[in-house]
C-alpha cells in the first residue's frame, strides 16, 4: 500500500487540532494530535451499507476524503441493535 503524501498541516490543521485516520483494511480508527502523538485507537468499520464503490447514492459508502467532524451521534451506544 502507498500511504498519503500530504500531512494534516497541508489541509489547514493547526496547533491544538487533532485528526482521526480510519483504516478500512485493519478496521480501526486512530486519533493523533497535531504533532503526531497517538491519542487513542478504536475498532471502526469504514464501509457503508451499499457497494464498496458506490458514492453517488445516499445511504451507501462515504467517499474517501478529508472531513471535518461536526456532531457525533452515539446511536450504537444507546441501542446496539
Amino acid at each position: 500500500m502507498i500511504g498519503p503524501k500530504k500531512k494534516p498541516q497541508d489541509f489547514g490543521f493547526k496547533k491544538g487540532d487533532t485528526h482521526i485516520v480510519v483504516n478500512d483494511i485493519s478496521e480501526t480508527a486512530k486519533a493523533y494530535d497535531f504533532d503526531g502523538k497517538h491519542l487513542w485507537e478504536l475498532p471502526a468499520l469504514a464501509r457503508g451499507q451499499g457497494s464498496d464503490f458506490e458514492f453517488k447514492l445516499s445511504n451507501t459508502d462515504t467517499p474517501p476524503g478529508l472531513y471535518r467532524i461536526g456532531t457525533i451521534y452515539k446511536d450504537y451506544e444507546k441501542d446496539p441493535t
